[in-house]
């Protein structure tokens, strides 16, 4: 069996979603003793019009995405993970992650696949399927 050393999870903070991707990443850190790193990636240009409108609210949403990190962080120690980092970037998953991975020298990114559609994921694209090709590491997909 391969050992990891450096583990990556792509959370989503801000919507209500499953947390089977950072559970498996968990496991996982603790089966190889390995340090892990729960990331967010906020696309701001995702934001402008919302800034437009709500001049804080950016701001609000770092403030909650930051919340979250940190009891996700708070919640892998609490299941044995000794070594727990966190991350928030300005960027995509689909298109930035591999800078992360590369930055950070992880060997496992662990990934949830939302329940998009099949036309959703045909016009938008497979976040997961994407960082395959931009990642030097093994991925790991987890449906939600």
């Amino acid at each position: 069996m391969e050992q990891f050393h450096r583990i990556l999870v792509g959370v989503e903070t801000l919507e209500a979603t499953s947390h089977d991707p950072l559970a498996q990443a968990v496991q996982l850190a603790q089966e190889h003793q390995a340090t892990l790193l729960i990331a967010f990636m906020m696309d701001t240009k995702g934001y402008t019009s919302f800034e437009r409108m709500d001049p804080n609210g950016f701001r609000r949403l770092q403030d909650q995405a930051s919340s979250q990190l940190q009891r996700s962080k708070d919640w892998a120690v609490e299941q044995g993970v000794p070594h727990v980092e966190t991350v928030m970037e300005p960027g995509l998953p689909k298109r930035d992650i591999g800078k992360l991975c590369a930055r950070y020298e992880t060997d496992l990114v662990v990934l949830g696949e939302s329940g998009a559609s099949k036309i959703d994921r045909a016009l938008l694209g497979n976040t997961a399927k994407s960082v395959r090709k931009k990642v030097d590491c093994n991925v790991k997909v987890i449906s939600t």
